[in-house]
């Protein structure tokens, strides 16, 4: 992370003086939120406000903990499971459909990966067959 000189140095021209270089500059130093936070701070409706001349806040930059570094890889997407048998997306039509079109043993497969079975009625539901009496 670059010193606060350095930052406020590049607000000044990015804000005061409307420089896009400036900008890009800032942007690549502490991430597009906190450049947009920043640009409020000093009267700017956002980042992308030229007309605006900026005027200096009576606040530094401050890294927000809550917003990540620039830089950093944001989480991977998860898309939602498809999985029937999958708490988020339960659907005794689409078990059915897969145990007629996969077969009983691929469809035993895909509720397991589920933490669930063929047969289960609703998502919660215990196996008792799997269960082993002493």
């Amino acid at each position: 992370m670059a010193d606060k000189a350095a930052i406020a140095a590049l607000e000044r021209e990015a804000f005061t003086f409307r420089s896009i270089q400036a900008r890009g500059n800032l942007v690549k130093m502490i991430g597009e939120d906190n450049a947009g936070i920043r640009a409020q701070a000093w009267g700017l409706r956002n980042l992308q406000d030229f007309k605006t001349a900026g005027v200096k806040p009576d606040t530094e930059y401050e890294p927000d903990p809550s917003r990540p570094e620039p830089g950093a890889k944001p989480a991977p997407f998860r898309a939602p499971s498809k999985n029937p048998w999958s708490a988020e997306s339960w659907s005794t039509e689409r078990q059915r459909s897969v145990v007629k079109g996969l077969g009983l043993e691929k469809a035993s497969e895909l509720a397991a990966a589920a933490g669930s079975f063929v047969g289960a009625t609703s998502p919660k539901s215990v196996n008792l067959t799997s269960f082993k009496v002493a």
